[in-house]
């Protein structure tokens, strides 16, 4: 299937992933991050922005099983979701990807280190393959992630 949208490129350590850019509200970057005691180990903290609390998920974590590190180039992509903002911790953004006419090719069953259904394909880019991040199985509670249901 072609796909004609476009994406916020970013890298969690060597992964190239794309982030629907309809469904990104801001990318700042890092702040101090609250901790929340007794929460999953996805969960970097709480952000205070501009009076909204936003939950930030460590996509490190989350996705290859290692928390991300803090570095002068990480940032937090902050999303739209239907009931809050969530942030994604980062380790460094880049530009926007037009995928006009590119075929986005489906993520193969059994990816290494991953969890497959966190994403809904691969895009085959001139410099490489960016893996497009699924918004909606990403952000859901980690229970309902374990359960397969949203």
């Amino acid at each position: 299937m072609s796909e004609n949208k476009t994406y916020v490129s970013c890298r969690v350590d060597s992964v190239l992933l794309g982030i629907d850019l309809g469904r990104v509200r801001e990318i700042n970057r890092t702040v101090d991050v609250t901790p929340v005691p007794r929460t999953n180990d996805a969960v970097r903290g709480l952000v205070n922005l501009r009076g909204e609390l936003v939950t930030v998920l460590d996509l490190g974590q989350l996705l290859l099983g290692k928390p991300s590190s803090l570095q002068r180039t990480s940032r937090n992509v902050i999303l739209r979701t239907e009931d809050e903002s969530v942030g994604l911790l980062v380790d460094w953004v880049g530009d926007v990807v037009e995928a006009a006419g590119k075929k986005i090719e489906p993520v193969p069953f059994e990816v290494h280190g991953m969890d497959a259904g966190m994403f809904a394909g691969v895009i085959q880019l001139d410099s490489g393959l960016m893996v497009v991040l699924d918004v909606d199985a990403v952000t859901q509670p980690a229970e309902a992630r374990e359960r397969g249901t949203s």
